[in-house]
């Protein structure tokens, strides 16, 4: 089952009937040999089968620098919110997997990928339900599921074109857009291969679609009066432009933890569009609760999924929940864009989706993703066993947060309140919390300050800090933190001290959530003194 084929960047290795293409790395690529240890395979795959997100630059980082490997203990870890290290736990389980990787035959490639499904259905409580779920390398290039769909009805009901409303719109993912457009996000091939960035990907029809992008703020940041209005406005100003189109209706729960649009405002605009919309709601963040989860599968929407933001895994794996309607229409419609076999091989794809998966032109396995999920799935099947206590103990981490921030002003200083307690959130709260930063004697931080700053968080500062800072305040600076990253709110940055799956396992103690309080404090403590000292210190 072995085989062998080439690429535009450098060869792609078909490697014991699963796809391996070589790091970009600014020196000649290696590829994994038999004398490779487990472990080591692991990193490679773990970097492989994306972006160039993903890719390693001289210090073996990626471009949220994150390595490929555990981090030690010493280290605080939350949320990453896009790309997170393995744990130890998930990490282990891939190298557990690597043996069975690298002896399946391509059938058993494809039943490999079909236990990662049924596991992600079990953990998300989905199974029975009818639904059915595709892979995708990233929960961004996920977006061209719903516009396969989209494209197909309206090529069926005679729609003149496909608009696509993005919710939330600069607090979803980064190429949210451009994927919505049907558009490469990387010039660089998850499957091998280069492409130009922003280019339509083959076979899909980008000059009969429109991209509505809805923001949630105004210029200065705050939430807009009325989201629900603004967003239907900006549905009828489409559908008066051009009428009889096919709509993408997105819902999301954000970067920053807005749940937006509100459910009677989708139910209206379905009522208005029957039978020519679907709804997509981005759950890539994975923090909504079994209800709001469960109200989405009711209204037959597709899913966006993602396991490295809450649930830690290494970035990037993404994946589509599809309604039965969606899988109908899969299964049959043999009108499927060319290009997605640069994002999807056909393991990828249940068999059920028969037209999908027989479009498809690689029948080998993208292992990066399937060891990156198999990360992501071992923290939420811990997380699943104690689930309950720790919903239970969601506020209290929360408000012991927000809390700790305000001991760090002028330097820290909340978002806002907005969002803090929702019942669409798991277990009814936040547990992404927004904080802005500021340095005296400068104006507003720039995103590059924020990135900045974020990579200076995560070093062992005590011996650059400035001969001013006192014994102490070098102490402080000693203990790498990780965090979420920076995001820009259109007029203003901010960070995010976000909640993940692994760090609520000390949880089962009844001191656990003030362990993670005092480590909590630990980083809000570091972050404040990179504020005193943002000028003096280097990167």
């Amino acid at each position: 089952d072995s085989q062998v084929a080439c690429g535009p960047l450098s060869e792609c290795l078909f490697f014991f009937g699963a796809k391996f293409s070589p790091l970009l790395f600014p020196m000649a690529p290696t590829l994994v040999s038999s004398t490779t240890s487990v472990s080591q395979q692991v990193s490679q795959y773990l970097t492989e089968g994306s972006d160039d997100r993903l890719h390693l630059n001289k210090q073996g980082l990626n471009k949220y620098h994150v390595a490929p490997h555990v981090e030690p203990t010493s280290t605080v870890q939350r949320a990453f919110c896009t790309c997170s290290p393995p744990s130890p736990e998930g990490f282990q389980a891939c190298c557990d997997l690597i043996p069975k990787l690298h002896a399946a035959t391509l059938e058993q490639n494809q039943e490999i990928m079909d236990d990662i499904r049924e596991r992600l259905m079990t953990g998300l409580g989905l199974r029975g339900t009818g639904t059915e779920m595709i892979i995708h390398p990233s929960g961004t290039d996920a977006e061209y599921i719903p516009l396969l769909y989209a494209q197909q009805r309206a090529e069926a009901l005679g729609c003149p074109r496909v608009v696509n409303v993005i919710a939330a719109a600069g607090e979803v993912g980064s190429h949210t857009a451009t994927a919505a457009q049907g558009l490469h996000i990387s010039n660089i091939l998850p499957l091998g291969g280069q492409c130009e960035l922003s280019q339509p990907v083959d076979g899909f029809s980008t000059q009969k679609i429109k991209v509505v992008e809805v923001l949630p703020r105004d210029d200065a940041g705050g939430f807009v009066d009325n989201y629900d209005a603004a967003m239907r406005a900006a549905v009828v100003e489409a559908e008066e432009e051009v009428s009889g189109a096919f709509y993408i209706l997105h819902a999301a729960l954000s970067k920053t933890g807005l749940l937006m649009p509100s459910h009677g405002e989708i139910e209206e605009l379905e009522q208005r569009f029957q039978g020519r919309m679907v709804i997509v709601f981005d759950a890539c963040q994975l923090r909504a609760s079994a209800q709001e989860v469960k109200y989405w599968m009711d209204k037959e929407a597709i899913m966006l999924i993602t396991g490295s933001k809450f649930y830690g895994g290494p970035g990037f794996c993404g994946a589509v929940v599809c309604p039965p309607s969606v899988t109908k229409e899969l299964a049959t419609n043999t009108n499927v864009p060319a290009g997605l076999s640069s994002y999807l091989c056909k393991p990828d794809v249940p068999k059920c989706m028969t037209a999908l998966h027989n479009a498809l032109t690689d029948p080998a396995m993208n292992i990066g993703v399937a060891l990156r999920w198999t990360c992501a799935l071992t923290e939420m099947e811990a997380y699943n066993q104690h689930q309950t206590l720790y919903l239970s103990k969601m506020s209290s981490w929360v408000t012991g947060v927000r809390s700790a921030v305000s001991d760090y002003a002028p330097y820290l200083e909340l978002l806002g309140d907005e969002g803090q307690q929702e019942e669409g959130h798991m277990g009814g709260w936040n547990t992404v919390i927004g904080i802005k930063m500021s340095v005296p004697g400068m104006n507003e931080l720039s995103l590059n300050d924020l990135k900045r700053v974020h990579v200076l968080l995560r070093k062992d500062l005590s011996r650059e800090m400035p001969p001013t800072a006192t014994n102490d305040e070098k102490a402080a600076v000693r203990t790498k933190c990780f965090i979420g990253q920076p995001v820009w709110l259109g007029c203003m940055g901010i960070m995010r001290i976000a909640l993940g799956a692994p760090n609520t396992r000390k949880w089962q103690t009844s001191d656990g959530v003030e362990q993670s309080l005092k480590e909590d404090r630990v980083i809000l403590q570091k972050w404040a003194l990179i504020a005193k000292y943002f000028k003096e210190l280097s990167c």
